[in-house]
């Protein structure tokens, strides 16, 4: 299940895959055993064992529960260590960086399972230069790493591969909240508006895990033409089709009258926020993940758009560094099927052409724009 096909049996102490009904929807979420348990085998992917410390399960299963099987004293995790591969950093090996967290604000410590609403946040490149900080990642040929920082050995990626691995971890955790929905499957005519680097690469996310129909949105043909080449079935040009009724009209001539699925909304545009309602089928999803910054308002319609509709509207804010693991592999999916995600990268300048490297970026013929010392 889940590409896991080993001979593990569901003994005491051995780590399996959770997962619902279907038998290919384990995540992220897995279980340890505390008793044997032959019916599980063949059913769930077992894939490790407890090395050490079986008597913390045991006190945990000890626990006293209440209503729906819960603790009735809540269980909290003092303390982790999560060490995937065990390799030591060397000099001279190519690394990423991922998320920095705070460790100290109330959503470290009672939402430690949603890193990524840290109210301290950091991500290299965007933490600003402080008295006690110095060489965050802006423009520089070098970039302090902090304590506690997570860290990702990537010495078999290209650089334009390395380069991509941060957008699109943003794109895996946007499909991650997306299918917390339980709305978007394979089968899914799926939209994206917006084909700059984030959308462009969550369509390539999107045919990787394996969804066939795309829609890709967006008035730039050169950005639609990389979208096919990403996996998008279908392209809009709002130049062309410049009122939303023409698109809404096109996207339910594309779905036998029905409309999307469900969105993704990636570009940074108020407007645009508001017409992506306007493509969602009734029962459909819409994932938000085109803000990292405050651009304004929208006005939406809350019966039409929303109640009516009765649409599932999820946010999309950053990424966790368990995501970087899963981009990793879907870095690997992407060029095992030809997807070529490297192409995203159009231009390379030196960092004394900083300035035309901007220019570039504003006049929207180019998608990542790469500044390399």
């Amino acid at each position: 299940f889940n590409g896991i096909k080993n001979e593990l049996k569901h003994k005491r102490g051995v780590l399996s895959m959770a997962r619902s009904q279907s038998p290919n929807s384990a995540g992220s979420q897995f279980f340890i055993m505390h008793q044997d348990a032959k019916h599980l085998d063949g059913q769930y992917a077992a894939f490790g064992k407890v090395t050490s410390g079986m008597e913390v399960v045991d006190a945990i299963a000890a626990t006293k529960t209440g209503m729906q099987d819960r603790p009735v004293v809540e269980q909290k995790i003092a303390s982790i260590t999560v060490d995937t591969k065990g390799d030591p950093i060397k000099v001279g090996d190519k690394v990423v960086t991922s998320v920095l967290l705070c460790g100290e604000c109330d959503y470290c410590k009672r939402y430690p399972e949603l890193p990524n609403l840290c109210a301290g946040l950091g991500v290299y490149g965007l933490i600003e230069d402080d008295a006690e900080h110095h060489n965050n990642g802006w423009f520089a040929e070098h970039i302090l790493v902090r304590k506690n920082s997570s860290i990702f050995v990537v010495n078999d990626k290209t650089l334009d591969e390395r380069m991509l691995i941060e957008p699109a971890c943003v794109c895996v955790h946007s499909w991650n909240r997306a299918k917390s929905t339980n709305i978007i499957d394979f089968s899914s005519t799926v939209l994206v508006q917006g084909c700059g680097p984030i959308g462009l690469m969550q369509i390539a996310v999107l045919k990787a895990a394996g969804v066939v129909n795309i829609i890709a949105v967006d008035g730039v043909e050169t950005r639609l033409a990389l979208a096919k080449e990403m996996g998008a079935t279908h392209v809009i040009n709002f130049r062309e089709l410049k009122t939303i009724e023409e698109r809404v009209a096109q996207v339910q001539a594309l779905t036998k009258g029905f409309g999307a699925d469900f969105v993704f909304q990636c570009t940074g545009v108020p407007q645009a926020a508001a017409d992506a309602y306007k493509y969602v089928r009734r029962g459909g999803g819409y994932c938000e993940m085109g803000f990292f910054v405050n651009a304004g308002e929208c006005t939406m319609n809350p019966h039409f758009d929303l109640c009516n509709k009765e649409i599932t509207l999820v946010g999309s804010w950053v990424y966790s560094a368990q995501e970087y693991i899963h981009t990793l592999g879907f870095l690997t999916k992407a060029k095992e099927m030809g997807i070529p995600v490297e192409k995203l990268v159009t231009h390379h300048y030196k960092l004394d052409e900083y300035v035309e490297a901007m220019e570039k970026n504003i006049s929207l013929t180019g998608v990542k724009i790469a500044i390399c010392p």
